[in-house]
């Protein structure tokens, strides 16, 4: 009967799964090229050819500086000036782009796509391990790891590989930290020490995982009898930590302790100062105001998800509460946890607590919604199945667990028809209770992926025309959705920006670094007519205007 159970368990896995991993290999080409890309190819690039110096591998070395000193964009930042982007997925890329003989840009695109989608999908794996480790429960497992796939913006942006690339790290790295609350031995610590520098060096923020599991390390010295021993694990952890961090980054090779603190300013200046639409309102990107954060999540997290996040964490908040005030008594459960599950329940909600205290507190900059901070969904999502879990616990006969379970599913079934809509641009999802006119009071597709249909639109409507002039009535930069197309019609097209009076066609959404209310950069000319415009939704993507010659 175990066994039997067993199997059908598996095979639930592996249909979970291989659905997971098929779905985004038949879809991962139909995502364009956004705006940060190149950047990001150029500095994979960048330091590879930085790390080459030191080899003999000189056929390497010279594809990887011609292809460097082959990129060309005027509005393409410098990657000497911001290089204090990591390398654990941008070299790696890079690398394997070279090795394949990769020559047409669309390629080198959906490469980076396919690579940062297999990261995902393997942090799914790892995050249900997560769940599982904590739980027992495979019912509870399972059904947290749809929410942790279905939920659309971090799906979406999990081809495009900038901000989920560390929410996927951050998975990894978690489930390292439960496997050192098992067993505090060293190999477990040396891994966690490996996955904790690779966070650190992917965004600063990471640091938080360090300083979490070191003080979660000193207060179990308030109970422990070995301090002595813990003291010494937790020494060795930083210094392995600090060691695999230098090792890896060749950004702190030169300058390690003036580089790093760098990374702390970059925080809040190395980011662009611009205006940003948020709820119909332009507001300075540095200067947030305190819904800003919380307001975007509750839009674009699925309501599923919301629901049995805000339980879940109510109830560990309360659990958490009862513990802190108890502490000072006399007995023997005078901790902030009992037992290893509370341990590790503990720890994510201080780290989901700790951080946005941080982030609002000291208001570091963001922009163009929570994509910065998306690694917050791994917390979010664990405590949407810590409020799964606890309700299934409650509901004692087995038909109305059934009826739970089903109704989860059921559910799941209507948010992958709405992923669908939305497909490739789940990236803009809001759940289905905003209305319309909300949505158009945000920024939408700040990554320019309805750039490549529009260029697309053009070439259906003006086939047999050798030059088209596109202007750009936006911020974002379309020039760089031209390399999304194939070789033969990119020399099709001229991007002239604000020069107006020489386009052929405008390119319009609503991304602005300037207050459209008051500055008129990005007005259409009067003698530009609005032909076509992409509604998703509800949502506007963009509009196409065309000369009016007749005027």
């Amino acid at each position: 009967m175990n066994n039997l159970k067993k199997t059908h368990k598996n095979l639930i896995l592996f249909i979970l799964f291989s659905s997971f991993l098929i779905i985004g290999l038949v879809t991962f080409r139909d995502y364009a090229v956004h705006i940060e890309e190149k950047f990001h190819r150029t500095n994979g690039l960048f330091w590879l050819n930085y790390l080459l110096n030191f080899t003999n591998f000189e056929d390497i070395k010279n594809i990887s500086f011609i292809k460097f000193k082959g990129i060309g964009d005027y509005t393409l930042s410098s990657v000497n000036h911001y290089n204090k982007y990591g390398i654990i997925f941008d070299l790696p890329a890079a690398f394997i782009e070279i090795l394949l003989n990769l020559e047409e840009s669309r390629d080198f695109y959906q490469l980076r796509h396919f690579l940062s989608f297999l990261l995902f999908f393997s942090s799914s794996i790892f995050f249900y391990k997560i769940l599982n480790n904590r739980f027992k429960s495979f019912n509870v497992s399972v059904i947290g790891t749809i929410f942790y796939v279905l939920s659309p913006r971090i799906y979406g942006d999990s081809f495009l590989y900038k901000d989920v690339l560390f929410l996927s790290l951050i998975t990894f790295t978690i489930y390292s930290v439960f496997l050192c609350f098992d067993k505090l031995n060293y190999k477990n610590l040396t891994i966690l020490a490996v996955l904790s520098a690779f966070c650190i060096s992917t965004r600063i923020i990471g640091i938080f995982i360090p300083v979490s599991f070191s003080l979660m390390l000193l207060l179990t010295l308030i109970t422990q009898k070995q301090k002595k021993e813990i003291f010494i694990k937790c020494f060795f952890y930083l210094c392995l930590c600090v060691f695999f961090l230098l090792i890896h980054w060749p950004y702190l090779w030169e300058s390690p302790t003036n580089n790093f603190v760098l990374l702390f300013k970059s925080l809040k200046y190395d980011l662009m100062d611009v205006k940003i639409l948020f709820n119909n309102e332009f507001i300075n990107n540095r200067i947030l105001r305190y819904e800003y954060i919380p307001y975007w999540i509750v839009l674009t997290t699925p309501i599923l998800n919301l629901i049995f996040f805000i339980y879940g964490l109510s109830l560990g908040f309360k659990r958490i509460f009862f513990r802190f005030i108890s502490i000072d008594k006399e007995t023997k459960q005078s901790d902030f946890w009992r037992g290893g599950k509370e341990k590790k329940d503990f720890f994510i909600f201080f780290n989901i607590f700790s951080i946005l205290l941080f982030l609002i507190t000291f208001n570091v900059g963001l922009y163009n919604g929570w994509r910065i901070i998306y690694f917050l969904n791994i917390f979010i999502i664990y405590y949407a199945a810590f409020g799964f879990y606890i309700v299934l616990s409650i509901l004692k006969k087995r038909n109305y667990r059934f009826i739970l379970n089903l109704s989860v599913l059921i559910l799941s079934l209507f948010l992958i028809l709405r992923m669908n809509i939305y497909h490739p641009y789940q990236s803009v999802y809001f759940n289905f209770l905003v209305p319309d006119k909300i949505k158009n009071s945000f920024e939408i597709d700040y990554y320019g992926l309805g750039g490549a249909r529009f260029l697309n639109r053009i070439i259906a409507m003006e086939p047999n025309k050798k030059l088209v002039k596109i202007g750009v009535a936006s911020h974002t930069p379309l020039q760089r959705s031209v390399e999304f197309l194939k070789q033969s019609e990119k020399n099709k097209f001229e991007i002239v920006g604000q020069e107006y009076h020489e386009a052929d066609y405008i390119f319009k959404n609503n991304i602005s670094e300037v207050n459209s209310k008051y500055n008129d950069k990005y007005d259409v000319p009067y003698n530009f007519v609005k032909i076509e415009e992409y509604i998703l939704d509800g949502i506007l993507i963009y509009e196409l205007f065309k000369l009016n010659e007749n005027q």
